[in-house]
């Protein structure tokens, strides 16, 4: 990465804070971490402390770059510094693990801490979603529903319907207002699906030939008495995660 913006600091103490923040998102995301720190000090000595402002353009750049394992530190180094991050922060994670997952697709040699196992980097924002979901998300403020979808969109891509279909089921109990409360403890606040995520689930069930399960899935959405617009009934597969991803509502 080019240095330049280190110097740049130096030579002109009166810079802006957004212009710190996006600078140390971009090192954030290109894992220059040497600079990282570099930054944080010069932040340090000028008084700038290290706002949600600046988490949040480490993980926004982390998004773009589809870098999700320097979006999970980010979010342990929040906790560390008891800035508690919001459903949204969840949702940036989630989609910069699912970009990591279409890189792995695409790439003889897995990305960085994908540990090299097939689908690692979805089943870690499945983890993530899961964990969140009882921790961070309430009733009124809950993950974005696009993250879950980006969630989808993988497993479509590796046949797996089962995953999917439980998705979608733990989106329904923890988005529905007649799930027992102690069992929404367990479960967790989720978003209420929407149209694309019973898509992905249908079509990851028909692209698996299990015809039971989608039916089942078309089933759920008439009971949720769910509307399919026809510019909905367009095939996903049509637009990758690699593109659709950038019109997800994690902007800052």
């Amino acid at each position: 990465m080019d240095r330049s913006h280190v110097c740049l600091f130096r030579l002109f103490p009166f810079y802006i804070e957004a212009y710190c923040d996006s600078v140390l998102g971009l090192c954030v995301a290109s894992d220059e971490w040497e600079s990282v720190l570099e930054i944080l000090e010069i932040m340090k000595r000028q008084g700038l402390s290290q706002e949600r402002s600046s988490y949040r353009a480490c993980l926004q750049a982390c998004f773009e770059a589809g870098n999700g394992a320097s979006a999970k530190e980010i979010l342990i180094a929040m906790e560390k510094a008891l800035v508690k991050p919001e459903p949204s922060d969840i949702g940036l994670t989630v989609a910069a693990m699912c970009r990591n997952s279409v890189a792995e697709s695409q790439q003889k040699r897995p990305q960085k801490g994908g540990g090299g196992a097939k689908g690692v980097w979805w089943r870690k924002a499945v983890g993530l979603l899961k964990s969140s979901s009882t921790t961070i998300a309430t009733k009124d403020n809950v993950i974005p529903v696009q993250a879950y979808n980006a969630v989808l969109e993988c497993m479509v891509e590796e046949g797996q319907w089962k995953e999917a279909v439980r998705l979608l089921r733990l989106m329904e109990q923890g988005s529905s207002d007649e799930t027992p409360k102690e069992q929404i403890k367990e479960l967790g606040y989720h978003p209420i699906p929407e149209v694309a995520t019973y898509r992905e689930v249908i079509e990851c069930c028909v692209g698996a030939n299990q015809a039971e399960q989608a039916v089942h899935v078309l089933y759920s959405m008439k009971d949720r008495k769910i509307k399919v617009r026809k510019s909905s009934t367009t095939t996903s597969r049509s637009h990758p995660i690699s593109t659709r991803c950038r019109a997800l509502p994690f902007t800052c």
